[in-house]
């Protein structure tokens, strides 16, 4: 199979990661229009414990996939060792999900969830050892494959909640329909490693296995804490509030889809290169490579942030019905913290191994998470853990450019490249400033949303060639895309 360039890989994966997004959005839209809030936000709790446990529990091994997959020898044992290990992984959280799930459910003040453990924690399992498919496969140049199969997958994922609700199903029934979902693609990753070339004798005998966990440790500590401190505002909420509350909440908590996306899907890609530079001591060549990423995600995402805390009351209640307007403040809120996500230092650190910055960072957000939510929730309310959170990522982010700063040993200038934010960020405001009035007309929410995004979106790309924004390399990744060049295999990966 061949590689796809890195460009291509970057833009295939969003494009996988925004059907994920859309599929997620649709099947919050389909789920609050049956379900009500407290069988919803019931759902919701059950997702958050699964999804929060599947997080750390891999403790960074999949990740040193990234590190290690080209120095191995033996590249399927090394795979199929590490998936091996994070099933292991998986039922050890699987048994401690059982073992205290009455805890849990006290904690989380719904008893329900209890019951519906015996059937969650198998989940813990799945979507465990699971976590090697991405790292395995964008290590392997195979971006467009990567991308298709969780494509695929998210639809299957909204078939098996969508559909059993829509029939009537218990939440029950519907989660053991979700489990076979899950283990079949589990299944698939475990066929994909024994049908790649190589020799598997020996499996006890790991290459690398203590180079590898030293290298995982600092950031499966992160990945815990910094799990938790991405999730302290939903658990505080959900300890002291209904799940019916916790499902107004956790509607607002929605982060603009597309900031993890670009920037995440970005960073991921380019990990790799990274590495390559670093080790290579090429340190204009990975500082080159960074400014770009991090102008290529602002380019979009500055404007879509404008656009969507424009029209934040319009997207909550298309999206979710009239009956969680209350959660538009709380969406507001998520915005402005997503400002911060555009430049994914956590690639770059990952890349100079000063993986140990990836978890003082971590667990600065949980430490500052947690007291402002705590200490918010009691004198704000619902909405106080919000606060908490746009407060802690402020901070942070700050940290981790001094971290990042420090570990390739730049200056404050030579960090990001500042003119072109700034430019970005003006022709964003300006544009928005026009198309304010056009929020206020008096239209049908879709025919609203549509309106004011095409007015923005032209005028946003009307700015940007007249002042000249958009490079040579911009216009020939939109040909390329637009003639469907990319979806043909490329030979070479120089981009």
């Amino acid at each position: 199979m061949a590689k796809t360039s890195l460009s291509d890989q970057a833009i295939f994966l969003m494009g996988a990661k925004t059907i994920d997004t859309v599929t997620f959005i649709a099947l919050g839209m389909v789920l609050t229009r049956l379900m009500n809030q407290t069988d919803y936000g019931t759902y919701q709790q059950v997702m958050l414990v699964v999804n929060t446990l599947t997080v750390f529990l891999p403790f960074g091994l999949s990740e040193s996939i990234f590190y290690f997959y080209p120095k191995v020898e033996n590249q399927k044992k090394f795979l199929l060792q590490t998936f091996l290990l994070l099933n292991l992984i998986g039922v050890i959280g699987a048994l401690g999900t059982l073992l205290f799930r009455e805890e849990t459910a006290r904690f989380l003040s719904n008893t329900r969830l209890s019951h519906l453990a015996l059937i969650y924690a198998y989940f813990v399992v799945f979507l465990t050892s699971y976590q090697i498919l991405g790292p395995m496969l964008l290590s392997q140049g195979k971006g467009k494959f990567l991308a298709a199969f969780n494509s695929l997958f998210n639809l299957a994922f909204f078939a098996s909640v969508a559909l059993p609700i829509y029939s009537g199903w218990s939440l029950e029934r519907t989660l053991l329909v979700v489990g076979v979902v899950y283990l079949a693609r589990v299944g698939y990753v475990l066929m994909y490693i024994l049908s790649l070339p190589g020799k598997i004798e020996g499996l006890l005998h790991w290459e690398k296995i203590e180079e590898q966990l030293i290298y995982a440790a600092p950031l499966g500590l992160s990945l815990l804490v910094g799990i938790f401190a991405k999730t302290i505002d939903r658990i505080t909420i959900s300890h002291y509030f209904t799940p019916a509350q916790f499902a107004i909440y956790d509607r607002g908590a929605l982060q603009l889809p597309l900031v993890t996306i670009l920037s995440y899907t970005v960073g991921g890609v380019l990990l790799p290169r990274y590495v390559e530079y670093y080790q290579n001591q090429q340190k204009g060549e990975l500082i080159s490579l960074w400014h770009k990423s991090v102008r290529s995600v602002g380019l979009i995402m500055i404007p879509v942030f404008v656009l969507c805390f424009l029209l934040a009351k319009n997207i909550i209640t298309f999206l979710y019905t009239d009956n969680y307007a209350q959660s538009t403040p709380v969406f507001k809120i998520y915005l402005l913290t997503l400002i911060l996500m555009i430049p994914n230092f956590g690639s770059l650190l990952r890349a100079t191994k000063y993986t140990k910055y990836i978890f003082y960072s971590s667990a600065l957000a949980f430490g500052l998470g947690t007291f402002f939510s705590l200490i918010l929730v009691r004198l704000m309310g619902t909405i106080g853990p919000a606060w908490g959170i746009l407060i802690t990522s402020i901070i942070v982010a700050g940290y981790y450019a001094y971290t990042a700063r420090k570990a390739v040993e730049i200056e404050w200038s030579q960090l990001f490249p500042w003119k072109v934010l700034g430019q970005i960020g003006l022709i964003s405001l300006l544009t928005g400033i026009i198309c304010y009035p056009l929020v206020h007309v008096n239209l049908p929410k879709l025919a609203a949303l549509t309106l004011v995004s095409l007015v923005y979106g032209g005028l946003y790309l009307g700015f940007l060639f007249f002042f000249r924004m958009l490079k040579k390399e911009d216009k020939a990744i939109l040909k390329r895309w637009l003639t469907l060049q990319a979806l043909r295999p490329q030979e070479k990966s120089d981009d």
